[in-house]
């Protein structure tokens, strides 16, 4: 299987060709559509559920590489974001603890030495529950709890649970709670963005 990334010249008003990558040497991902897209500054990063490793496209360089993950993130939810400071940060929830990991952004090429460091594990504040990172935006996760024992409930009763996490602080707060489920969220920061005076 190979991967390509196009980009769209409109000087040329069509899409070219920028850079390639085949699974080959790593082994065979069966089912490519269930690779998971993260976007942090000037990079996509996929990760597939049977691979312990991170695809990465720097859009700056239109440049593919891999970048082993921790050995101990495999067959877990987790997501990338900017952890600040030129760090990639890497959150990898197990049933109800959090663990935040941190590896310099310059090292992110798939050659740097660097290996990931453990920062922190946190405790998550529902311990029946099962935990969903559904969303990212600007250094803030939304994760989704939801009941273990959920068909124990009456149907009216709220269900999920959804709680944002600062990846600056690793501060959970809970933020409702929901009949729906929503497992996938595009979130938006400072959005709409503030209005101000037409100038010159």
């Amino acid at each position: 299987m190979c991967c390509t990334a196009f980009v769209f010249s409109l000087v040329a008003g069509e899409w070219l060709h920028a850079a390639s990558f085949s699974f080959l040497p790593y082994g065979c991902i069966e089912d490519p559509e269930s690779l998971v897209r993260h976007n942090v500054r000037c990079g996509f990063y996929w990760r597939h559920h049977t691979w312990n490793n991170l695809l990465v496209l720097d859009t700056c360089e239109m440049k593919f590489s891999v970048v082993e993950l921790p050995p101990d993130s495999f067959n877990r939810q987790w997501a990338v974001a900017d952890a600040g400071e030129d760090r990639l940060g890497l959150i990898a929830i197990y049933r109800c603890a959090l663990d935040f990991y941190c590896k310099t952004s310059r090292n992110i090429d798939g050659l740097g030495t660097e290996n990931w460091r453990h920062e922190k594990r946190i405790s998550l504040p529902e311990v029946n529950c099962n935990w969903s990172i559904i969303g990212t935006a600007e250094g803030c996760f939304l994760l989704l709890a939801s009941p273990r024992d959920f068909f124990s409930f009456p149907p009216e009763m709220p269900k999920a649970q959804y709680f944002t996490l600062e990846i600056k602080t690793l501060l959970v707060e809970r933020q409702c709670m929901a009949r729906r489920f929503v497992y996938c969220a595009c979130l938006y920061a400072s959005f709409p963005p503030p209005l101000s005076l037409p100038s010159i």
